[in-house]
């Protein structure tokens, strides 16, 4: 094989792990206090597949989670309150939060990727999935 086909052989397996980078890039995660609590702050343009990925990549990435830990929804889009003037999606990872029992199976036969339903659950993994399932967006 040449070595302008193997580079662009390599390039192109690399890309969805750098598409997937930029995706949990796209949206701003801002800790609310206590740490296991966080707001994923609106980006026009952005969708539930989103504010998921977000969670999921904050929760491993900055929170140490592992691939099987539960990030829950506590609130849809609403006014942001570590960012005044902007629309959030507040998370927690705190399985014995109050949002956790108000669905009794964290919505795990939804088939629709719920910003509604207090207490819908992915794990960090299924979350962070949707960084690369998510929708084309131009970055900037």
């Amino acid at each position: 094989m040449s070595r302008l086909a193997l580079a662009a052989t390599v390039a192109m397996l690399m890309a969805p792990a750098a598409q997937a980078r930029n995706m949990e890039d796209f949206m701003t995660v801002k800790e609310l206090p206590g740490g296991q609590e966080f707001e994923v702050l609106n980006r026009p343009g952005a969708g539930p597949a989103h504010f998921w990925c977000a969670a999921g990549a904050h929760a491993q990435r900055d929170l140490g989670l592992g691939p099987l830990a539960r990030v829950y929804l506590v609130q849809g889009r609403a006014p942001s309150t570590m960012q005044p003037g902007w629309q959030a999606v507040t998370f927690t990872v705190n399985p014995t939060h109050a949002v956790v029992a108000m669905l009794p199976d964290g919505g795990a036969s939804d088939l629709v990727l719920s910003l509604k339903k207090q207490g819908y659950a992915l794990s960090t993994d299924s979350a962070r999935q949707y960084c690369f399932d998510g929708p084309d967006i131009k970055l900037p």
